[in-house]
């Protein structure tokens, strides 16, 4: 295997766990925290009417078993002549395009696989919706692709590894540093992954998918380069979403992610002349990415169907930046759910929410704070059916909402539009802190822990008897670091578990950034990862 110390690093902190995951979580509970709140989230379900105040989501599904299938293996050092044994690994170019049978586990050594550049893997497996095909790290060990996977075999999932680029270059064509995972097949799922570093975007889920798609609990930052390919000539046209998305039918869903630092969009349903149908963004954490934080909208094909459910974002006060965005072209777009977001800042000109043409759309359970405008809203051109209410609204004073480019302060807002009517305004910030705690439905003891740190606190004390069970070890890792230490580890006794949130230290992020700066975010917010050890 390799010897190369940075991935050894690696395998010290994300260490796959077991292959069966079948198991239960306990039920929605709040715990007062200094003064504040911590809101335990239930795995994403069918987002139905909460049960609690503070619960955000829905039920919980069903436990994940997974079928219990042969295992093969492939390794860094692996062979196209090899059988898949782990005597004979193969490589992982030959392991991809394998006729694997449905229900298999295909488990990858720890180390690098690729080059960098623009190295390209191609998966052809196909697995079955109810004997899906697993590529995942070797339980102890982490691997490492280094380059990219377009995707074209059905119902295959990506579990537990790592995608990166490690070549410098970023002032390049799309060919030259490639998006991370490129999927066009259907039924795929990606699961607790890293995507780091890579072209244009991070993921790829492109509308020949069709139903039965997700993007669950994967990190993903650093992602975009500067298109030297442009017809326009333009040599520094910035390219880099974590996750681009189009959809014709069925439901895709997107949820528990968390992305940062991308070099525009964090998540983007966007299409122009396709579809951008059935979207589900659940859970997400969406913060310091250089454009907007989400962003759906279609042109020639309006949405019709999506579901913005329980996604919390932060921005600092001011930065200029985008935050939560529905609607971009004159056509107006259908059947949304806007539902129990968490939105902390957005430019003055759209607000941290803007909807525009939305008809037949529910806002509703939001909490939104910004010294900018808060909310943007341009009327739909036919008449649908609008539920705008129960929302909270904080911060600055003055026109902080706008209609039809016309700015107006809440009172106005209401009046103009019939909106808000059960809702709450504030001038001031919220004064307590809000800490929400998100197990992963796929790994047990896994899970995010968001911190909205309202009081300044250098630490904040976090409860996390929804996600361990006591005498459990863990560790906890600060989500912009993921390769460093620890921030916490050790037994979990059933007490509280203090955070530090004076963090500086980040993820490095490979080659050259003209447009913005790596740095963590203040103590003001902050993301965590938990780990069982």
């Amino acid at each position: 295997m390799s010897n190369d110390r940075s991935y050894k690093r690696v395998v010290n902190f994300l260490v796959a766990l077991a292959i069966t995951v079948t198991f239960l979580l306990p039920a929605s509970t709040a715990f007062a925290q200094s003064g504040g709140t911590t809101i335990y989230i239930p795995i994403a379900g069918n987002h139905e009417t909460p049960s609690q105040p503070t619960q955000v989501g829905g039920p919980s599904p069903a436990p994940i078993t997974l079928p219990d299938g042969p295992k093969v293996f492939a390794a860094p050092d692996g062979s196209s002549k090899g059988d898949g044994s782990q005597s004979k690994p193969w490589d992982l170019a030959t392991a991809l395009r394998k006729n694997l049978e449905p229900g298999t586990t295909l488990y990858l050594r720890g180390g690098k696989y690729g080059k960098g550049g623009s190295t390209k893997f191609t998966a052809d497996l196909e697995g079955t919706r109810d004997k899906p095909i697993i590529v995942r790290s070797y339980p102890g060990e982490w691997a490492v692709v280094d380059g990219s996977i377009t995707v074209n075999g059905r119902h295959t999932w990506f579990w537990g590894f790592e995608v990166t680029n490690t070549a410098s270059a970023r002032h390049v064509s799309p060919s030259d540093r490639p998006s991370g995972l490129n999927i066009f097949g259907q039924g795929t799922k990606v699961i607790n992954m890293i995507i780091s570093n890579t072209g244009h975007p991070g993921i790829g889920f492109w509308r020949e998918i069709g139903d039965g798609g997700e993007v669950y609990g994967t990190i993903i930052y650093g992602v975009g380069l500067y298109d030297a390919t442009t017809k326009e000539g333009n040599s520094n046209w910035t390219r880099g979403s974590a996750i681009y998305a189009q959809n014709q039918e069925g439901e895709r869903l997107i949820s528990d992610n968390i992305t940062f630092r991308n070099w525009t969009t964090g998540m983007k349903a966007y299409t122009e002349g396709d579809y951008v149908n059935g979207f589900k963004f659940y859970n997400n954490v969406l913060f310091a990415n250089n454009d907007r934080n989400i962003f759906a909208s279609g042109r020639d094909h309006p949405i019709n169907g999506l579901e913005m459910v329980g996604n919390m974002t932060y921005r600092p006060a001011n930065d200029g930046e985008r935050s939560l965005t529905v609607g971009y072209a004159s056509a107006d777009q259908r059947n949304i759910l806007i539902k129990d977001n968490y939105v902390v800042n957005g430019d003055s000109e759209l607000g941290a929410l803007y909807v525009k043409r939305g008809r037949d759309i529910t806002v509703t359970g939001n909490t939104l704070v910004s010294a900018d405008n808060l909310v943007t809203y341009y009327k739909a051109s036919s008449t649908g059916s609008i539920t705008w209410d129960n929302n909270k609204y904080y911060d600055g004073s003055g026109k902080l909402f706008k209609v039809d480019d016309k700015g107006m302060d809440f009172n106005a807002w209401k009046s103009a539009t019939g909106f808000d009517k059960n809702s709450t305004y504030s001038s001031s910030r919220p004064t307590s802190n809000v800490i929400f705690v998100k197990p992963n439905k796929y790994e047990p003891g896994r899970g995010h822990v968001v911190v909205y740190n309202w009081e300044n606190r250098d630490s904040v004390q976090v409860d996390l008897s929804g996600l361990l069970q006591p005498g459990q070890a863990f560790r906890i890792l600060d989500a912009q670091n993921i390769h460093g230490s620890p921030v916490v580890s050790g037994t979990y006794d059933g007490g509280l578990i203090s955070l530090p949130m004076n963090l500086t230290a980040v993820d490095p992020i490979v080659g050259e950034i003209r447009h913005f700066d790596n740095v963590h975010t203040p103590k003001e917010f902050n993301v965590f990862v938990v780990l069982p050890r």
